[in-house]
């Protein structure tokens, strides 16, 4: 993952002579109007034990064990958590998360994808094969690959598409076998490698350099460190490599020094965005952490020391070098060399190093000099506590976004995005949290969601910046302006799939319907979470998806829940109903209604005449979540995607107008049932979405069957019936809104529900039609119960 940052107003510019007055402040708040990504997570390795932490300040939980003692390597990734065993890669979908240390009975081996040492690979076995591991943003593995005595290899292997692998995309098949020996329970048959640099020297620590802001450097790549003197970066694309550093000359190394491991870090010249300044940072066998701009070739400057004996985290006034104490006792007491590993997250701008035999890991964000626009000094330091013999960190994964096992989000729930400070007040409620998921049988748990800010409404901004484009806005006649947020979103989240546009490896375009608007209080900017599961994760039922939209680690601010809001005694305010906090949902992987042209089958373009098919690509656009007003936002879950919050009601089209609440509402009614039908007959009750990532097969059963579907229909025809007398009596001042039409509306809205609730799927159901049918009548029922019938004619 990369190791860059930038966009983040706590890179402040300080001069070297402010030092002395230096002190360390809390991270500063994100002022960027630019769409960026902000949760990154943190997993520490030992030779047997791995941890984890999603929060700031570091928190660290214990993630399961393997059996054995030669873990070297690891990263975090879309799959899951990837590590060098030996020479054997092993991979964890969901490390499960332990309440204690853990012992002999609850350790987890994990999975094994394949051997370093594998037949098709050739490498020298006798030396040890494999001397580092990383995993990039789409899931690739890259192994730094021994040859020889003086000859190293950078590996890429592929899971491949299809049942063999494409020689001219993905390379060629792994043999599983170690000298002739067929290996067992691994994924060895799955992967196709590629040789993409031979001749290298000892390569002995590598990372991943990709998402947004390597295209501010030379684009995406692997940086590694080859014998412990110098820095390359390896281009993805097959260029020539780029020497970063070599030895005392660039690193300005002392005596015997040398260097253990290199990170990539980027800030944005805050006079200037579209200037970016890219350095390279090392850690040295001593302890020292150097750093050097990759614009110029001056030698490298000292900017901490993570081996200190300091009794406090002190800054030199005069140098600007931060020390960090190590404390008196090491927790490796042998003769065993010490290693320091730098890692650098693009999300925060935060750093990490570790300290191997005093059980150290350090945090600090840079801050960096106005005048040479080079990094002056360290600040925000955190110390966690000491990981405790014998967990000595071996190494460090930063990755973007954070990983959440589902199967742990049952009845008791799961919170994945802590409580911060609530908007007028504390709170004890998470800033994100799901309850009652429910997966189908043997269905994957993993998920890993990024949480988006600043993305721009460019249908109600005035100025719009850059990123709206004209493919961002859609017009549609008797519809309505449709935002498509896919050309937003970070480079991070669109790394994540491929260039196709379609299901199921591409990210198509993402629909926020005119329906709703990004909120004015916020500039109509509004935020989002953007969850990316396992590809074969299958949702049954319907969740709950609570937000806290106040919470400062949400959006901080939120309006309420319109006419329906209380005050401290339980008494409704009486606000406007449009003040109300929309939250929506949609999927990039399966289609949805009501969409611009209102087409949910996917067809193959005829590459021959592109245009003629693209009418015919199934829309993804968003629904309705709320079914609740918990604190204040409670929405219906169906699957993961894209939650996007800090919306509200938009006004202007007819019939959706704030100054006739009930009549807005009562259209809205009206619209919600029309795509709960359109759900149930053309979605839930038809063959259209692929199972996992298999193509579309067509004559496939759909979810549900031809009598189910007949008995649903009928229920739902009168259930419509009954909402259209309700809205006319309620919308007729001189007719209560609470008349029998509107109760037989509410007894007929809740026995469907109720017989929806209880079905299963008698066909394949992929995408949870089902589920999908039952979170539409809870958003349905909560309008028309908490808000149609609480409105005014008038405001």
């Amino acid at each position: 993952m990369a190791s860059a940052i930038r966009k983040y107003s706590h890179f402040v510019s300080i001069s070297l002579a402010s030092l002395a007055a230096f002190a360390p402040s809390a991270h500063a708040a994100i002022t960027s109007d630019v769409t960026i990504q902000v949760l990154d997570q943190l997993d520490v390795f030992g030779s047997a034990n791995l941890k984890r932490s999603t929060e700031s300040p570091v928190n660290f939980v214990d993630l399961n064990s393997v059996a054995t003692t030669t873990l070297k390597s690891c990263q975090n990734g879309r799959l899951g958590l990837t590590c060098l065993d030996g020479q054997l890669a092993r991979n964890w979908p969901v490390p499960k998360t332990l309440t204690a240390p853990p012992t002999s009975s609850n350790k987890d081996s994990g999975k094994v994808l394949f051997s370093c040492e594998d037949d098709a690979l050739a490498l020298d076995v006798k030396g040890g094969a494999c001397t580092s591991l990383t995993v990039d943003v789409k899931g690739h593995v890259w192994i730094a690959a021994r040859k020889s005595s003086n000859s190293h290899n950078l590996i890429e292997l592929i899971r491949k598409a299809g049942t063999s692998c494409n020689t001219t995309t993905e390379g060629n098949p792994l043999s599983g076998k170690v000298k002739g020996v067929t290996l067992s329970n691994t994924d060895s048959a799955e992967y196709c490698y590629n040789i993409r640099r031979t001749g290298r020297p000892l390569l002995l620590d590598i990372s991943a350099f990709d998402g947004e802001l390597a295209s501010s450097y030379r684009g995406p790549g692997i940086l590694g460190v080859e014998s412990r003197k110098t820095v390359v970066f390896f281009p993805s694309d097959g260029s020539a490599v780029v020497e970063i550093g070599a030895g005392k000359n660039d690193w300005n190394l002392l005596g015997g020094e040398q260097v253990y491991s290199a990170a990539l870090l980027q800030r944005e010249d805050p006079a200037t965005p579209s200037i970016v300044y890219t350095y390279g940072l090392i850690t040295t066998s001593t302890g020292r952490v150097m750093w050097k701009n990759m614009a110029d070739t001056l030698v490298a400057k000292q900017v901490a020391n993570v081996n200190s004996t300091v009794s406090s985290f002190t800054i030199d006034a005069s140098t600007g070098v931060a020390s960090f104490p190590r404390g008196t006792t090491a927790c490796e007491t042998g003769s065993t060399a010490n290693f320091f590993e730098i890692r650098a997250s693009d999300t925060t701008g935060r750093l990490f190093f570790s300290n191997r035999n005093y059980c150290k890991l350090f945090v600090a964000s840079p801050m960096f000099d106005g005048t040479t626009n080079g990094i002056a000094t360290l600040s925000d330091p955190e110390i966690p506590p000491s990981l405790a013999s014998p967990f000595k960190p071996e190494g460090i994964s930063v990755s973007p976004g954070i990983a959440v096992d589902l199967a742990k989000c049952g009845v008791l729930g799961c919170d994945y995005i802590k409580d911060g400070t609530d908007f007028g007040g504390d709170n004890t409620y998470a800033a994100a949290r799901m309850i009652d998921v429910t997966l189908a049988p043997n269905s994957p748990a993993g998920l890993i969601v990024f949480q988006i800010k600043n993305i721009p409404d460019c249908r109600y901004l005035t100025t719009p910046p850059p990123e709206c484009t004209p493919e961002t806005v859609k017009l549609v006649a008797g519809k309505g302006m449709y935002l498509n947020v896919t050309p937003m979103l970070p480079q991070q989240i669109k790394d994540l799939f491929d260039s196709s546009g379609k299901k199921p490896f591409g990210l198509p375009p993402m629909y926020i319907s005119p329906r709703y608007k990004a909120q004015a209080q916020n500039d109509h900017y509004f935020d989002a979470l953007f969850g990316v599961t396992d590809p074969k994760v299958v949702f049954r039922k319907s969740f709950t998806a609570q937000f806290d939209v106040g919470d400062s680690n949400l959006a901080g601010q939120k309006l309420g829940c319109g006419a329906f809001s209380k005050d401290g005694q339980g008494n409704l305010t009486g606000q406007a109903f449009q003040l109300w906090d929309i939250t929506t949902v949609v999927s990039e992987r399966f289609t949805s209604v009501g969409g611009p042209n209102n087409v949910v089958l996917d067809i193959q373009d005829d590459p021959s005449t592109p245009l003629v098919n693209e009418f015919y690509s199934g829309e993804h656009v968003d629904m309705l979540a709320n079914k609740d007003c918990f604190n204040p936002t409670s929405g219906a879950g169906t699957r993961w995607s894209m939650y996007s919050f800090n919306l509200q009601l938009a006004d202007g089209a007819a019939g959706y107008s704030y100054a006739a609440p009930r009549t807005y509402l009562g259209n809205l009614l009206y619209s919600l049932m029309d795509d709960l039908s359109d759900t149930q007959t053309r979605l839930a009750c038809a063959n259209v979405d692929a199972v996992g990532n298999d193509p579309f097969v067509a004559g496939a059963a759909p979810p549900l069957n031809s009598s189910t579907c007949s008995s649903l229909a009928s229920s739902l025809l009168n259930a419509r019936d009954k909402l259209n007398k309700c809205v006319i009596a309620a919308t007729d001042p001189k007719t209560s809104a609470l008349d029998q039409n509107c109760q037989a509306f509410d007894s007929q809205i809740k026995g469907y529900r109720s017989s929806v609730n209880s079905l299963t799927p008698t066909g394949a159901d992929p995408a949870n039609r089902v589920g999908e049918l039952i979170s539409r009548t809870d958003v349905i029922y909560h309008v028309f119960k908490d808000h149609f019938l609480n409105a005014p004619l008038s405001q």
